[in-house]
């Protein structure tokens, strides 16, 4: 139905009215895009006024439309399988006979299926001299967290039963390669770019590694991002017995909700991997910050 209001006109009731009518039948994200252009423009007419979005009957609408139709955070669709990519790796064949391109694309996506990490805000931001610390078959990680609460410190072990996907060697060799063509400093993070003169590789540099590694593996990455690696890692580790509370504590989560509802994504059946996965998460209580790592 028409109504015959002002569309400058500062009025939360009709911008509520406005939602109710426009979002029939319509996503949420389509509602809550709307919600922002009308409170982007509110903004510059009435700057003295507080934000519309903000508005408590604006976010009982949202509220209730999140309700009635909850969105599906993709448990129906099961997360990919890490065997899949640890066996590409292993007919890669020994470190040494990868170019440079397969030992950043193999180092990268071992380092975020250890780590849990974020591949843009957090695998991205590692620096190489503070915050990487190699010791006797293993490495510790200092990961910087994109949000409040201390830093992650983070334990890789070594895997002597299965060489050829061991984190702590595989970083060791891509550092000694990197290190042999550029010479790094303060400001040289962990992952480089692959062409000369090997700056820091950019959130999105090393987010497309991920996904072309996932490609190489012949995973759709239509359907699975970035950022699964997260859910892949987090769900194999569930699946071969690793505590909640472990996971969570790698991974950076602070409800087990968070990770029940959006990044536990089994398969009917799962099979284990007799490696890798073991080593995900170290049964020895996890290193806690007390510090920089190379103290």
């Amino acid at each position: 139905m028409e109504r015959k209001i002002d569309p400058y006109a500062y009025n939360t009731i009709n911008l509520v009215n406005f939602l109710a009518d426009y979002g029939k039948g319509k996503k949420i994200q389509t509602i809550k895009a709307m919600r922002s252009a009308v409170s982007s423009t509110w903004k510059l007419l009435y700057p003295d006024q507080a934000q519309a979005g903000e508005e408590y009957l604006v976010k009982k609408i949202l509220k209730g439309k999140r309700e009635l139709e909850p969105q599906k955070p993709g448990q129906d669709e099961a997360v990919w399988d890490i065997r899949t990519v640890l066996d590409m790796f292993r007919k890669w064949g020994d470190n040494e006979v990868l170019t440079l391109t397969q030992l950043t694309y193999k180092t990268v996506m071992l380092t975020a299926l250890v780590t849990m990490c974020r591949p843009r805000s957090e695998l991205s931001k590692i620096n190489l001299l503070k915050g990487v610390k190699v010791q006797e078959n293993k490495i510790t990680i200092k990961v910087i967290k994109p949000k409040s609460g201390n830093d992650k410190i983070i334990q890789i072990d070594n895997l002597v039963e299965d060489p050829i996907i061991c984190p702590v060697k595989t970083l060791v060799d891509y550092m000694t390669v990197l290190k042999e063509k550029s010479s790094p400093d303060d400001t040289s993070n962990l992952f480089r770019t692959i062409s000369k003169p090997h700056n820091n590789a950019s959130e999105g540099t090393v987010a497309a590694w991920i996904k072309k590694t996932l490609e190489e593996a012949g995973i759709n990455t239509k359907s699975h991002k970035p950022h699964s690696t997260r859910s892949a890692s987090a769900t194999n580790a569930r699946n071969l017995g690793a505590s909640d509370e472990d996971i969570m504590k790698r991974a950076g989560w602070s409800r087990v909700t968070t990770f029940n509802k959006y990044y536990f994504k089994p398969k009917a059946e799962h099979q284990e991997d007799s490696t890798l996965p073991s080593k995900l998460l170290p049964a020895k209580k996890p290193i806690r910050n007390k510090g920089s790592v190379m103290e």
